[in-house]
């Protein structure tokens, strides 16, 4: 019984391994916002398109695309420098920032409509050709700043998931992105890939973001605007893959092929937050720093069960402990009888002791088939014969004859009484 409970019992275990600091902590990279912006030149949004092939969305936080969350939380944790292995979560200063998208497709490709999405009425001509421009697909981006927050407007065409009266001339999809609650934070990584190496542009899971104080959202949109290449930008998204969208496009989608206008607002969020940690990287601030470290010790594992498991072992207890009395004094009946039954249960478990005592009886000659197995052999005789002491031997008291008959021939076997087959 306790065999058909083994594949339920997993659920109700939790599995510790002891939580140790490491001791020296592990030696970081910090952005900051108290200093000027300076161009590295690297990463790009080029650069970006291999990024978005490989990285976790839950590295740069708490997205929309990947969780049951009204808006994504970008976060950016400290880059390490040292070693990693055996180091699990590792805590340090970090940066935050809510991004919250709203997409549509863009029926009015005129320039009172450029200028209704806010865009310069000005350069709504140019911005309109440059949005309807062949040869794949285009992302056409315009930022601005207003009370403290960071509005990305973004016309991406080329996709057709709009609709479109040709190949060549689509409906583009028009996203507002506003980008706001800019913090310093504290920030951990847990899960960290223990590849041996320093280098790791692909961290673990981000967690724990505790905000210490605003930031300079300053900073962040010139930062974002020298990466994307001006408050005004046009970039080519172009295929990793022949007819597969642009890795940076791939949270739009099921199959990596063609956008999904339900997908569109949290997948954007996630194609933003790629940009915002690049454009962190390229061009903030930085400082060396020493990040707490914490990793599990290999040789401490503790196991417990959860609430529901122990109530659900004591339940199971309490019946194994029920049956088992139930048998008890089911056997007690047998126990207690004057009547002999091992000999009985002796031949019903012993084949050959069975089958050479019923051939030898001629009253069921030709009632049984040779080709019958054991099993259907005994439940055919237990209709029409029982075990017992024969009745011309049942009056000496020392000793007596064991035989397969018919009931009437047959008397109960009785204790203290030699028998033999």
């Amino acid at each position: 019984m306790a065999g058909l409970l083994v594949p339920f019992i997993p659920p109700f275990i939790e599995y510790n391994t002891r939580h140790l600091d490491y001791e020296n902590g592990v030696q970081c990279l910090a952005y900051h916002d108290r200093s000027a912006i300076f161009d590295r030149g690297s990463p790009t949004l080029n650069t970006q398109f291999g990024i978005g092939e490989v990285i976790f969305g839950k590295s740069i936080g708490k997205l929309r695309s990947e969780e049951l969350v009204d808006k994504t939380l970008f976060m950016m944790p400290p880059q390490m420098l040292d070693f990693t292995k055996e180091v699990h979560t590792i805590t340090g200063p970090g940066l935050s920032a809510q991004v919250y998208s709203k997409c549509n497709c863009q029926t009015r490709k005129t320039v009172e409509g450029f200028t209704l999405l806010g865009w310069d009425a000005q350069r709504s001509p140019e911005l309109i050709q440059m949005s309807e421009a062949d040869g794949g697909t285009n992302m056409l981006n315009y930022i601005k700043e207003s009370n403290n927050t960071i509005i990305l407007s973004t016309i991406i065409s080329g996709t057709h998931s709009c609709g479109g009266n040709s190949i060549l001339h689509s409906i583009p999809i028009t996203c507002e992105t506003v980008i706001d609650k800019f913090n310093t934070v504290v920030v951990g990584i847990s899960e960290i890939p223990d590849s041996g190496i320093s280098a790791q542009f692909t961290p673990g899971y981000t967690e724990n973001c505790i905000v210490k104080r605003s930031a300079n959202i300053t900073t962040l949109k010139e930062s974002l605007s020298l990466f994307l290449g001006g408050d005004y930008s046009f970039n080519n998204l172009p295929s990793s893959y022949p007819s597969v969208l642009n890795p940076l496009l791939w949270w739009t989608t099921l199959n990596t092929q063609s956008i999904i206008p339900t997908f569109v607002d949290a997948g954007i969020e996630t194609t933003v937050s790629i940009i915002l940690r690049a454009a962190i990287q390229r061009s903030f601030p930085v400082k060396g720093i020493s990040c707490k470290a914490e990793f599990y010790s290999e040789l401490e594992l503790s196991v417990i069960f959860t609430s529901t498991g122990r109530t659900l072992a004591q339940l199971f207890v309490s019946f194994q402990l029920f049956v088992n009395f139930v048998c008890l004094m089911l056997a007690m009946i047998w126990l207690l009888t004057n009547d002999l039954i091992y000999p009985a249960i002796l031949i019903a478990r012993n084949q050959m002791c069975f089958t050479v005592m019923l051939t030898s009886n001629q009253k069921f000659a030709g009632v049984f088939s040779t080709n019958m197995d054991f099993h259907d052999l005994w439940v055919t005789y237990d209709k029409i014969g029982r075990v017992g002491e024969s009745k011309e031997t049942s009056p000496n008291p020392d000793s007596g004859i064991i035989l397969l008959d018919h009931p009437k021939e047959l008397r109960p076997l009785q204790r203290n009484k030699l028998y033999n087959f």
